[in-house]
């Protein structure tokens, strides 16, 4: 019996001294994660937003379930951001811009600038956003690139932005828009290509009936 009251002793020592260390965890999480909101809240006075974007997806990242994170996540509600994507909701944006002044320069000037005619933003990562013009083959007049955050173009980080031609909701565009990689750019004109060869087939096709009347 003398035995069995030492076993449970001892467990609940272990138990209670378990609980302990875990407190004392949460709180050294939350206390880390406060710090670096504070270095955030310096930077944002200082007027720079990438580095305080870079910091609360840094806090997304390892610091989730604390109570420095859900004030971060009400501050950022208004804004229509979320931490975690941050970076890439930022370039997002930028990569709009650089859209609809594409096609801006088009409606005023009647082609797309083909050089430096107009002046290109820089991603979240310091990159320059790029454009490439289309072939008139394509199904969309232009790409708009930003290289990721390893700053390597054709990688599997890039983000695309495809300008489809006629694109009629190109101003409500949103971030979870910007999602095109490589492959399935080449899609893209894989299904424009095959669109022209069923055009042509059905043309035959109507011929060939004209043909028998």
């Amino acid at each position: 019996m003398r035995i069995f009251i030492i076993i449970l002793l001892s467990i609940s020592i272990v138990s209670y001294s378990g609980c302990e260390d875990k407190e004392e965890a949460g709180k050294k999480r939350e206390a880390e994660a406060e710090a670096l909101y504070n270095e955030a809240g310096r930077l944002d006075k200082l007027g720079k937003e990438i580095e305080v974007f870079r910091i609360y997806d840094n806090i997304a990242k390892k610091y989730s379930g604390t109570e420095v994170l859900e004030r971060i996540k009400k501050k950022l509600e208004p804004g229509g951001y979320s931490p975690g994507t941050l970076l890439k909701s930022w370039t997002s944006r930028q990569m709009i811009k650089l859209e609809n002044i594409l096609i801006s320069y088009k409606e005023k000037k009647g082609s797309y600038p083909t050089g430096y005619e107009i002046k290109r933003p820089l991603d979240a990562w310091g990159n320059e956003i790029r454009f490439e013009i289309a072939d008139s083959d394509k199904s969309y007049d232009f790409t708009i690139i930003s290289l990721g955050p390893d700053g390597i173009k054709n990688s599997s980080d890039d983000f695309i932005l495809p300008h489809k031609r006629d694109e009629e909701d190109r101003w409500q565009r949103e971030d979870r828009d910007i999602s095109f990689n490589i492959e399935e750019v080449k899609k893209l004109n894989t299904i424009h290509r095959k669109e022209e060869k069923d055009e042509i087939i059905l043309s035959i096709e109507e011929l060939g009936k004209l043909g028998q009347q």
